[in-house]
């Protein structure tokens, strides 16, 4: 076996082209038994690419002088990088045997995924897609891999315009995106105005708010405090299935002195939290939540023929500019959002269809309102990070006691789009119960109770 590993090892750092971390072996198959004085060969590929792992599968066979090779055992092995960094490569089947390896491979992922989602098999080891085992040997890589990941899920909010909106109304914006890398993100968006510091209490503290907006959440607690801006929490949230799934999280919150609040989350595993039979233990591999002095949005009406728009939609966002349509004539750029149709509002396709419908019957020209969206700063800087390890979260939000203006972004990010199901049960009835806890949310800190 360890020489299996080592000839997997090789194949996973050649594919990757970086040093390679062996987490577990999904599957061990012992076909035929390896006598003293066998030629031991061994053969491995990589079967399947990962957005920071791979599955390597291999292949060991056993020579007797005199006879033909036999085929002693197999094995699947999982390789991921050493800081969980992305896999800049896409392994591409060609060959009818890699097509089959290929989707047997993510056969095997879909297997392990369920498993561990529904709390079974731990102990096995893990492939860097659900929970992290915390101890103090890797507490500061997985706090530093808990706050950036939230900020790069959201600054691909800002920068790129790649976002499918499912809902959206006056106070609630719901969209997915789902990247090169098969991550899945959700994202949920509300503004109002109320004093930041109590914003963010109200997003921290689990026994005088949380619920009173939070739909789902049933109780939780503190595990364990780790220091100022860190600590391990167990979350117990009702989705509507016969058992409450309970969560053990690691929770960071940093506060940026000029712009921006984060509290974030991450599966892991912890001692003092262990499964147990009256809940089903769930993962998630990141979420958060992210509070930004809004600034003001710049709406725009343009005018148009009785004709097509020369506009391609995804979602209410345009993706892309003909350019011999009427809207590149008129300035329409990329990543605009419409909002209104003749001044009527517009959330989905089917009213926007609706509408533009009725205008072009009329044969005259119609006005349309769209929102464009200003250049928002970036999270990912390092200062940032660093000074959230060293002051207070709490004590910095205090010095915001003035009502302003406000977006919080709540922000949801899985690994296989199957996850979002596994974890928060039925999508349809997510979304409006997303919906309806984030305007109670408002209500609550706009208002001071709900």
């Amino acid at each position: 076996m360890g020489w299996m590993a080592t000839c997997g090892y090789i194949a996973a750092t050649r594919f990757a082209r970086e040093d390679m971390v062996l987490r577990y072996i999904d599957q061990i198959s012992f076909v035929n038994p390896v006598t003293l004085a066998d030629r031991f060969t061994v053969k491995a590929v990589v079967n399947y690419a990962f957005h920071d792992c791979v599955e390597v599968g291999a292949r060991a066979e056993c020579h007797s002088l005199g006879k033909e090779s036999r085929h002693a055992l197999s094995a699947y092995f999982i390789f991921s990088t050493k800081n969980q960094s992305a896999i800049n490569f896409n392994l591409v089947p060609l060959s009818t045997v890699e097509k089959r390896r290929h989707k047997e491979a993510l056969g095997r992922k879909r297997v392990r995924l369920r498993r561990q989602q529904v709390g079974i098999g731990h102990g096995i080891g893990h492939d860097g897609d659900n929970e992290h085992e915390y101890t103090e040997r890797n507490s500061l890589g997985l706090i530093y891999s808990n706050i950036t990941t939230c900020m790069r899920v959201y600054n691909r909010k800002l920068v790129k315009k790649s976002w499918t909106i499912h809902y959206r109304s006056q106070n609630v914006e719901i969209a997915t995106q789902t990247g090169k890398d098969g991550i899945t993100c959700f994202r949920a968006t509300t503004s109002f105005v109320c004093v930041p510091s109590f914003c963010f209490e109200c997003l921290l503290d689990f026994i005088t708010y949380r619920n009173k907006w939070d739909l789902v959440y049933q109780k939780g607690k503190i595990i364990k405090k780790i220091d100022e801006t860190n600590d391990i929490i167990h979350m117990v949230m009702a989705t509507g299935k016969s058992k409450p799934k309970d969560f053990c999280l690691l929770r960071s919150y940093r506060h940026d002195a000029s712009d921006f609040w984060i509290l974030s989350f991450k599966s892991i595993t912890h001692p003092d939290c262990p499964p147990t039979s009256q809940y089903e233990r769930s993962f998630i591999h990141s979420s958060g939540y992210i509070i930004r002095r809004k600034n003001p949005v710049k709406h725009q009406d343009v005018e148009f023929e009785p004709k097509g728009l020369g506009i391609t939609l995804k979602g209410m966002s345009i993706l892309e500019v003909n350019e011999e349509g009427q809207a590149k004539e008129n300035g329409v750029k990329k990543g605009w959002l419409i909002t209104h149709v003749n001044g009527v509002r517009v959330c989905d396709h089917p009213s926007l269809k609706e509408e533009v419908s009725i205008a072009l019957k009329k044969g005259q020209k119609f006005r349309v309102t769209f929102e464009c969206p200003q250049k928002a700063p970036s999270l990912l800087s390092s200062s940032f990070r660093r000074r959230g390890a060293s002051q207070s979260s709490r004590q910095v939000v205090e010095d915001s006691k003035v009502s302003q203006k406000l977006e919080l972004t709540y922000l949801v990010q899985f690994r296989d789009s199957k996850a979002i199901e596994l974890a928060m049960g039925d999508m349809v009835g997510y979304n409006r119960v997303i919906v309806r806890s984030l305007e109670q949310f408002k209500r609550l800190v706009e208002q001071g109770d709900v």
